[in-house]
């Protein structure tokens, strides 16, 4: 979740500032062509899930990492080179920035709930959801920090690398998820006996 938290960061709050100083778009040209990129993105969010429901969680969310450390953050870097100018041409951009970047939100949700067990999913959810904005909400910090080594327009490639390996270790270490049945009463990694008779088991 912290790598995802870099990738969001960058693609969301990021990216309509660098539109801003790297390209000819207006602010009106800008603000149309994100609802119009993130509508697109939306609407592609089922096809999303019913892949990673016939491929698995693991090899998606490894897939995303590759993406947001490669392509994703290779087309910040094409935005970095600056006076980018052509509608059709940033929509598509910007389109496979939220696809490479913002595509694991999808999945997500479903991942953190099927990691846990019925007696800690509330919980787990929220602190495995959340905690990691600890860290990566800082994101503004360390863009002023990269700056004394890179130009400032090249500072979100950096941290999407960052958050592409993040991705990638964390669910390259996490189980496979996809087969879980929620509302089972059966044992799992954590110790715990999921379903109405959740309860601690011993463990050797």
């Amino acid at each position: 979740m912290a790598g995802i938290w870099l990738a969001t960061n960058m693609v969301s709050a990021v990216l309509p500032t660098e539109l801003a100083a790297q390209t000819t778009l207006s602010p009106t040209q800008i603000t149309g062509l994100l609802v119009a990129v993130q509508f697109v993105h939306a609407c592609l969010f089922p096809l999303i899930g019913l892949f990673v429901d016939r491929y698995g969680r693991r090899p998606f969310f490894i897939g995303s990492g590759c993406a947001v450390a490669t392509v994703c953050a290779g087309l910040f870097a094409f935005l970095a080179g600056g006076h980018r100018s052509g509608l059709v041409e940033l929509f598509f951009v910007m389109l496979a920035i939220r696809l490479s970047g913002a595509s694991m939100f999808a999945v997500t949700p479903s991942y953190i709930c099927e990691r846990f067990p019925s007696a800690l999913r509330g919980n787990g959810f929220g602190l495995g959801y959340s905690m990691p904005l600890l860290v990566t909400a800082g994101y503004a910090y360390y863009q002023e920090w990269l700056a004394h080594l890179m130009p400032y327009s090249y500072t979100p490639v950096v941290l999407l690398i960052a958050g592409g390996v993040l991705i990638v270790l964390g669910a390259y270490l996490g189980p496979e998820t996809k087969d879980i049945d929620l509302t089972a009463d059966h044992a799992d990694s954590t110790g715990y006996r999921t379903g109405a008779a959740a309860r601690p088991i011993a463990t050797s």
